[in-house]
């Protein structure tokens, strides 16, 4: 019985470490993963993070959801790396594997945890914006940029003549 509680010892030891570099990769990550998901121009940390992001791009029509929409940008992320560090923390695992595996595994699972939350976190953020291009969707062919302006430039003409009317009338 003195063995199944040293395993379940370490097993629970290796949880803290693989949260925390979890949470590392989480943050290494995030800004390549928003310009693969948005094709926003979002890079790897030692390549500009986030500056050639459409969000800071004075000619661009369109621009990433996540930084346009910091609310839903910053939640989304903090959503995905608290899932990942507390499946990383707690996961159950095979009890035969050493610390050093046990933690490996953690971090993967956690790192994979990550990664799916995001994903959908910025399908979710792509449709509730009506941002026109999300990772590998149909629209996003070569008119997408422009359709989505002319959209957007639409509803705010549209917009802005509502209030006109209403201005005008007197209401």
């Amino acid at each position: 019985m003195k063995k199944v509680g040293q395993a379940t010892e370490r097993r629970n030891r290796s949880g803290r470490p693989a949260a925390i570099a979890t949470l590392g990769i989480g943050a290494i990550l995030v800004t390549p993963y928003c310009g693969l998901l948005f094709g926003c121009g979002c890079s790897w940390p030692w390549s500009g993070l986030a500056a050639q992001c459409s969000f800071f791009q004075p000619e661009s029509t369109i621009v990433c959801p996540w930084c346009e929409h910091a609310l839903a940008g910053i939640a989304s992320v903090l959503l995905s790396a608290v899932a990942g560090a507390l499946i990383a923390a707690k996961i159950g695992l095979n009890t035969s594997l050493s610390r050093r595996s046990a933690i490996v595994v953690r971090i993967l699972i956690g790192t994979a945890v990550f990664l799916l939350v995001g994903t959908a976190a910025g399908w979710a953020t792509a449709t509730a914006t009506d941002y026109p291009k999300f990772l590998f969707a149909s629209d996003s062919g070569p008119h997408a940029w422009t359709d989505a302006h002319n959209r957007h430039h639409n509803m705010e003409s549209a917009r802005r003549e509502s209030l006109w009317h209403i201005g005008s009338n007197g209401v």
